[in-house]
């Protein structure tokens, strides 16, 4: 059975019939890039996102803008990366967002991609 939210705050969360897609893994997808999951010498895993030229970035970090920035979504349009640790993006603390020529924020790679959007996936609400 599913519990009955009466308040309408909580009905508007997240409830427990929904789900999100790993945003990291599926920035790589929606640039074209494939991901895999390896599992660490500690025996925990973590995901890939491989590049081109045998090149691979842990997906997060890739998200985050820390590594793979000449294959991110701010480079196939001609600008820079920054990465900024301000805490806005909901699935990290830290995201990357595009920079122009002359210095000026244009947008997150985030909003670029319509990662949020993507990464949602609702279950139906009637299980």
């Amino acid at each position: 059975d599913r519990p009955a939210f009466e308040s309408s705050t909580l009905n508007n969360l997240v409830s427990p019939w929904q789900t999100f897609k790993n945003p990291a893994d599926l920035f790589c997808q929606v640039l074209g890039y494939s991901y895999q999951i390896v599992t660490l010498a500690d025996g925990s895993q973590d995901s890939l996102c491989l590049l081109p030229g045998d090149t691979s970035c842990p997906a997060w970090s890739f998200l985050n803008g820390e590594c793979g920035q000449q294959y991110n979504a701010c480079a196939r349009l001609g600008w820079q990366t920054q990465t900024l640790p301000d805490g806005k993006f909901a699935f990290s603390p830290k995201y990357a967002v595009c920079v122009n020529q002359e210095g000026k924020r244009q947008a997150s790679a985030i909003e670029l991609t319509d990662l949020v959007s993507r990464a949602s996936a609702a279950l139906p609400t009637n299980p």
